[in-house]
């Protein structure tokens, strides 16, 4: 049984001509070989005609917790601190 939101519209992306698109779910059902029995969402692209998978937005990438060095590896840029 397809869960609901199946039945709506939804995104796509195919990965040959890097179209995002909505259309409608075509279930498909395959063997993993280490989940066992699955089934995904897919769709034909309406350009190339390729099967193509459920479009997931990227996650926002986190900002480094870390703050920036400076590059200079001799010192003699005086922002190293034993330098001031």
């Amino acid at each position: 049984m397809f869960i609901s939101r199946f039945f709506e519209m939804i995104k796509f992306v195919c990965k040959d001509c890097n179209k995002i698109f909505e259309a409608d779910p075509i279930k498909k059902e395959y063997f993993d070989p280490i989940f066992g029995p699955c089934s995904k969402a897919v769709a034909k692209c309406p350009d190339c005609n390729m099967e193509c998978n459920e479009y997931i937005k990227p996650k926002p990438q986190k900002a480094s917790s870390q703050p920036a060095m400076p590059s200079c590896s001799t010192g003699s840029c005086n922002n190293c601190p034993s330098m001031n």
